[in-house]
């Protein structure tokens, strides 16, 4: 890993996922590029004035967050560097991140309650959906510890690009972690086809990585992840977001179920590469 992206809006939950991807690229020895994204404030006049220029906003916040930088640099020793531009944040942070080849972006998404307010009508969940590298999700609340256990919700739908998985493996290797792949079904009718969902394996594109398979059985999606995540103590919970997959079901079903979430365990998207 070599270059981590860390949007930032200046809300508490943004500098919590600094504070965690600081401590991501000391272990990596990353560049961290700390980024926010502007808009260029106008009057509500017949004729649109520009109040200030794009250039000047652009100053300030580099300005600010140099000062942030400077306070992280005390504690940590790794390159920080700062840039900032107008625009729409989810577009401009796709761009970016693909400007920037970036290893892994990682996003702030505020303390909530239930998981609906984790995957809907968020800039996290916009990013996610345009994203062709990692993103990591970071709730407010979550705290920095080398991770050791990460839980890989399937959505048993295979292995089109074993690439795909090339950065958890990279990011499971270092930290030494085990990675539970939970299978969900919706509803088993024929044995047979329990049976292929257990059989789902993944050691071939997740080499080295000490994996345990599990299959949780139920309507409620997360609520099975919910009592999954009671007898195993996830550090990541890793999904490819694509459709049918854990996040599109959780965003559908969350509408009526609202079921409380475990909001404090960090959420990596892995793009599904061609």
């Amino acid at each position: 890993m070599k270059t981590i992206l860390v949007p930032i809006d200046y809300s508490d939950n943004s500098f919590n996922a600094l504070h965690y991807a600081v401590n991501i690229a000391e272990h990596f020895k990353a560049k961290v590029v700390l980024y926010h994204v502007f808009e260029v404030p106008v009057t509500t006049t017949e004729m649109p004035v520009i109040i200030m220029s794009p250039e000047e906003l652009e100053g300030i916040n580099n300005s600010k967050m140099n000062e942030i930088v400077n306070e992280l640099k005390a504690k940590h020793n790794i390159e920080i560097i700062v840039d900032s531009g107008p625009g729409y944040s989810v577009e401009e942070i796709a761009r970016k991140m693909k400007f920037l080849d970036a290893d892994l972006t990682v996003l702030g998404i505020r303390g909530v309650s239930r998981i609906s307010e984790l995957v809907i009508g968020s800039v996290a969940t916009g990013v996610v959906r345009k994203a062709d590298h990692p993103v990591l999700i970071v709730p407010e609340n979550a705290i920095f510890l080398a991770p050791k256990k990460i839980l890989f919700a399937s959505d048993n739908m295979g292995i089109s690009n074993p690439k795909t998985f090339k950065f958890l493996t990279e990011f499971a290797s270092h930290f030494n972690c085990e990675v539970a792949v939970v299978n969900m079904v919706d509803e088993v009718t024929i044995p047979n086809d329990m049976e292929s969902h257990l059989k789902m394996d993944y050691s071939k594109v997740l080499q080295g990585i000490k994996l345990s398979y599990h299959t949780i059985e139920g309507e409620d999606i997360a609520e099975c992840i919910n009592d999954f995540l009671n007898s195993f103590d996830a550090d990541i919970i890793v999904n490819i977001p694509r459709k049918h997959s854990f996040l599109e079901k959780i965003a559908h079903e969350s509408n009526t179920k609202k079921l409380a979430f475990h909001t404090n365990i960090p959420l990596l998207a892995l793009p599904e590469l061609d």
